[in-house]
């Protein structure tokens, strides 16, 4: 999936933002646990599509305010891709609900 593509480039950004930090001395927030969140995610995706949406909301934002940590265009491009994908796919289950009780009333 394009989340797991821009997760793997993210984690290579990570990695070479912590080297980066450390050869000059500076101090680097670690992505261990977001990481390990994020691959959790995918994980759930695979079983629970759409309880995977909330919960990348839910990392992402956790991720990037509680961690420190700064995510690439690329990974909000995928994760904002998800979500309307999400969004499109319940506003088209209301849709196909409100034609189906228009079809009943008019057979009435």
């Amino acid at each position: 999936s394009r989340v797991q593509a821009e997760l793997e480039v993210q984690v290579n950004i990570w990695n070479t933002n912590a080297l980066q930090s450390s050869a000059v001395g500076g101090v680097s927030s670690s992505h261990g646990e977001a990481q390990q969140e994020l691959e959790s995610v995918l994980q759930v995706a695979r079983g629970d599509p759409s309880g995977a949406v909330f919960l990348l909301e839910t990392v992402l934002q956790k991720v990037t305010t509680e961690g420190g940590l700064e995510l690439c265009g690329g990974m909000l491009l995928a994760a904002d891709g998800v979500l309307d994908a999400d969004r499109l796919e319940r506003n088209r289950k209301e849709l196909a609900n409100s034609l189906e009780a228009c079809a009943r009333s008019l057979e009435a």
